[in-house]
């Protein structure tokens, strides 16, 4: 709305026009619809004035209104979207943990067979097959614990990944039960 002090301004302008028109013009007829016609028009812009303010502040409320439906939608989509890119983090997580573990162990079996291999192409005669021979057993003794030995951490990896998966799964279970309390407290009864 337009304060006192615009509408006094506009009315002083609006009589500052007639009275010098006054001067000019020593014809009473003219003059008054002169008059008239001055304030019907300052009238029908003040008027035109407030509509447009009117309609500037209901466009502010709309893009108000807009801007917080905006918010409120990407709030909910970050707060949707955030469990399943913690999901995401933690498969990678477990990915890059078993490669490193994959590797190392490509990497300690590939250094047996190399060493196996070695073993072999130093016999000369029967007794160097015998020691092979001798070393062979000895060397499936180690194989058989390095497999056993990774075997536990694999299944120690699996079980800290079930682990961090169930928890993650408790928080967002959790979490949905939280919003819909809120929810369900604000949604209006039905009367039988």
């Amino acid at each position: 709305m337009f304060s006192s002090e615009f509408i006094s301004a506009a009315s002083f302008v609006m009589s500052i026009l007639y009275r010098s028109f006054c001067l000019l013009v020593r014809r009473k007829p003219i003059i008054e619809f002169l008059r008239r016609f001055l304030c019907c028009a300052a009238q029908k812009s003040l008027v035109c004035c407030i509509a447009t303010i009117k309609e500037n502040q209901s466009q502010q409320k709309e893009v108000a209104m807009y801007t917080d439906m905006m918010k409120q939608f990407n709030d909910q989509a970050q707060r949707m979207t955030q469990p399943m890119t913690r999901l995401n983090e933690l498969a990678v997580e477990s990915i890059e943990r078993l490669a490193e573990f994959q590797l190392a162990t490509l990497q300690s079996y590939s250094e047996m067979g190399v060493q196996q291999l070695k073993a072999a192409t130093q016999i000369q005669d029967l007794e160097g097959m015998q020691k092979y021979a001798a070393g062979q057993v000895e060397a499936v003794k180690t194989v058989s614990k390095k497999v056993a030995d990774d075997a536990k951490v694999l299944a120690e990896m699996g079980a800290s990944f079930k682990t961090e998966l169930e928890k993650m799964a408790q928080e967002s279970q959790s979490a949905v039960a939280a919003a819909v309390k809120p929810a369900t407290k604000k949604a209006p009864s039905k009367a039988a």
